[in-house]
This record gives structure tokens, sequence and C-alpha cells, in this order.
């Protein structure tokens, strides 16, 4: 997704995924970018399980590389 409705993202391209077998593969699309940052919300909360929603967003933001057009990216 693109646009000035998204906050922050990052690549969905050559995410390594879990397989049903139990193994690994590289696979890409806008749902395992969207696991990504819900993941590095996880890590984030699970250090800090105290945070409101809005404290998350700004801590998540903050963590994120900021690129030359104003958008916020997490690698």
């Amino acid at each position: 997704q693109r646009g000035k409705w998204v906050d922050i993202y990052t690549c969905g391209e050559d995410v390594e995924i879990a397989t049903l077998s139990g193994n690994t593969k590289q696979s890409e699309g806008t749902s395992y970018s969207a696991a990504r940052i819900t993941a590095e919300a996880a890590k984030l909360l699970q250090k800090n399980p105290d945070l409101t929603a809005a404290q998350l967003r700004e801590k998540l933001l903050g963590s994120a590389q900021s690129l030359p057009d104003g958008r916020k990216y997490i690698p």
C-alpha cells in the first residue's frame, strides 16, 4: 500500500516465512510486510507491556528510518 494514509511501511519482498511442513522459504507480498510491522510492535510491547496504542505508534514511528520523501520505513 502506498499513499498518505500509510504511516509506516516495510519491504514485503524476500521475506523468510515458515511453511506448514516446518521448513522456511522466501516469499513476498503486502501480507508479509504487515506481519513484519506487527512483529516490531510485539517486540516493543514485550519490553513495555503498559504502552498505550498511541505510545506504541509513536515508538514504532520513532524507531523507523526517515526516507527523503518523509515516509517512515522499518528495514
